[in-house]
């Protein structure tokens, strides 16, 4: 009778080791692909910036999924104009929550025009895109984020 409750013990051991190291290898994966998708906006990489940020976008149309990604570019293009455009992150990492590594949080920094604010914000995906990512409090005094949150926070 030990040996089995020994070995039931052991079994779920092994079981608990073997879950909590893959939601680690996940959070590290989520927080690495966050960062390659906030490296190629802050290097204005657009275009493999939108492979990323539309993914998943009409997954059962192609064609509606290109117009939204060349949609996408041009108004993240037009803010940039504006100037308005991500310079810089930090402090990126995942979270586990309801059996899934499903989002994070980093710091943003923007620029609107002179005047850079960073600001902490969420993102949602990770694995293998990022779904949205959204400013969500300033670290100083705010600026006008509408524009990228139309784009990068609705999905629109």
């Amino acid at each position: 009778m030990r040996n089995i409750i020994g070995g039931l013990l052991l079994l779920y051991g092994v079981f608990i080791i073997a879950y909590y190291g893959w939601v680690g290898v996940n959070m590290w994966q989520a927080g690495r692909n966050a960062e390659r998708f906030l490296d190629l906006m802050v290097e204005q990489k657009w275009e493999e910036a939108a492979a990323i940020a539309t993914a998943h976008s009409y997954a059962d149309d192609p064609e509606k999924r290109e117009a939204h990604r060349k949609v996408w570019i041009e108004r993240m293009r037009g803010l940039k104009e504006q100037g308005f455009y991500l310079v810089g992150y930090d402090s990126v990492n995942s979270f586990y929550d309801d059996a899934c590594v499903c989002g994070g949080h980093a710091n943003l920094t923007f620029r609107d025009g002179e005047r850079t604010v960073t600001y902490r914000s969420v993102f949602t995906g990770g694995l293998p895109d990022i779904g949205q990512l959204c400013p969500l409090s300033a670290q100083g005094e705010p600026i006008e984020t509408n524009g990228w949150k139309t784009m990068a926070c609705s999905g629109s």
